[in-house]
Formats: structure tokens, C-alpha cells, sequence
């Protein structure tokens, strides 16, 4: 049976520290992103990051590709970034995620849209690029030049649930699910409407379960709207 929590207990368990850590991460030539607890750099045609979240000594890894123009998003723990590519003359972006502190590289250059009701999965040009804003980095949204909305979750728990009336129905590609189309909202103002967020927790102090939460606005004028999916959780404490 899985019990619930409050924001405030889980954050305490779960949210990325530097307390006893053994030592910064350096500074580098090429940083594309940094905070307190992190650094993410490019070196040749690789991205590299390193953390010193939960009190570990500074640890770098190889997180994947890189070409001039790739787009960052960094909390400290985890990294999104979307690639160029070009094939045939035509642009278009490929996307990666992965947790600094374990390793795991659960993106690995996906399409930036993923297969849904009304279509395959296609190439497409980030917009915008963002993860959870809790620190935890479990999932990554974006939007597109072209008005698609994505979110990604590092480990599906269940289905997708819509927020508000969407253009159609939720159907999950993988860690992916296409939220919706909304070419008439304009992307800039689609990708600043853009929200997202972790829900309340169910689990215990050693895991469970978090709502990844994306909400956009397309119509000024209405309500938000979006999906929320589960994400499994572990706390590197137990």
C-alpha cells in the first residue's frame, strides 16, 4: 500500500544537496550551463556535466553529442538537450536526457515529436526546452518552432491524464506523449505559456510515485491546459 506525502517531507528527501560534499565541479572551457551543485560543458563534438548533488564528490560523466546550437536545460542533477541535425538541407533538433548523478541517458536522440493518434513520429525544431522545476529531473518538456507540445517522463508510471480539453486524445510513444498541436498559438507565445511542475507524491521515503505536470496556455483568453503523467522515484537517502 502506498502512502501519501506532503511536498515539503518529500523535497526534504529528494531534493539535490551539497552538504558534505568532497569538492566543487571545476570550471571548464564550454560551459553551457551551471548552478550551485552542477556544471554542464561541451568538449569536441561531447557534452560532459558534472554533480555534487546528495553530498557526492564531484562526478563527471559523458552525457552524449554536441554541435554548435545545441540547447541546454540543467537543474543540477539531470540534463535535456536538443541537437542539430541536418539531412538532405533540411534543420532539425534530436533530443537527450540523462541523470548526472546515476548515469542514466533515458533520451537518446528521440524525434522531438513522438508517434500519437494522429501520426508517426517526425523531426521538428525545439522552441523551447525545459525540465521539472522542482530539481528533481525527472521529466522534460519542450515545445517546437511548429506549436507541438511534448512531455517526457524518465520512468512511466501508468498512463498520461489530459488537463483541460485537448485538441485529441493522449497517446504515449514510449516516455513520450504529444500533449497537442496548436500552430495558431505562435510558438514564442506558446513556449513562455509553458509550465511545468511535479504533483503530490505517493510512496514512501524510499520511493513511489510523482505527477510530471505540463500545462500551456494556446488561447490567451481560456484556461490552461496539458497532461499530467507518473514518474516512478527513489531516493538516493535510503
Amino acid at each position: 500500500m502506498r502512502t501519501l506525502f506532503t511536498a515539503a517531507l518529500l523535497g526534504a528527501l529528494l531534493v539535490p544537496t551539497t552538504a558534505q560534499a568532497k569538492g566543487d565541479c571545476p570550471a571548464r572551457k564550454g560551459t553551457l550551463a551551471k548552478n550551485g551543485i552542477g556544471r554542464v560543458w561541451h568538449q569536441g563534438a561531447s557534452i560532459y556535466g558534472c554533480t555534487t548533488a546528495n553530498g557526492h564528490a564531484p562526478r563527471i560523466r559523458r552525457m552524449g553529442p554536441y554541435k554548435p546550437g545545441t540547447i541546454v536545460a540543467f537543474d543540477g542533477v539531470d540534463v535535456a538537450f536538443a541537437v542539430p541535425l541536418v539531412r538532405d538541407g533540411v534543420r532539425s533538433d534530436r533530443v537527450y536526457a540523462a541523470s548526472l548523478d546515476d548515469g542514466d541517458r533515458w533520451l537518446l536522440g528521440r524525434l522531438l515529436v513522438p508517434k500519437s493518434a494522429t501520426g508517426p513520429e517526425r523531426e521538428a525544431r525545439v522552441q523551447r526546452l525545459a525540465l521539472v522545476e522542482s530539481g528533481r529531473g525527472r521529466s522534460a518538456t519542450w515545445v517546437t518552432t511548429t506549436g507541438e507540445v511534448v512531455l517526457a517522463v524518465r520512468s512511466p508510471d501508468g498512463k498520461p491524464d489530459p488537463i483541460g480539453a485537448l485538441p485529441g486524445p493522449l497517446t504515449e510513444d514510449r516516455t513520450l506523449v504529444l500533449v497537442g498541436r496548436f500552430p495558431d498559438a505562435g510558438a514564442p507565445a506558446l513556449a513562455q505559456s509553458m509550465q511545468v511542475k511535479q504533483g503530490q507524491y505517493e510512496g514512501d521515503e524510499c520511493g513511489g510515485s510523482i505527477p510530471q505536470v505540463l500545462t500551456v496556455k494556446p488561447d490567451p483568453s481560456a484556461g490552461r491546459i496539458g497532461a499530467s503523467w507518473f514518474a516512478h522515484y527513489t531516493s538516493p537517502r535510503c
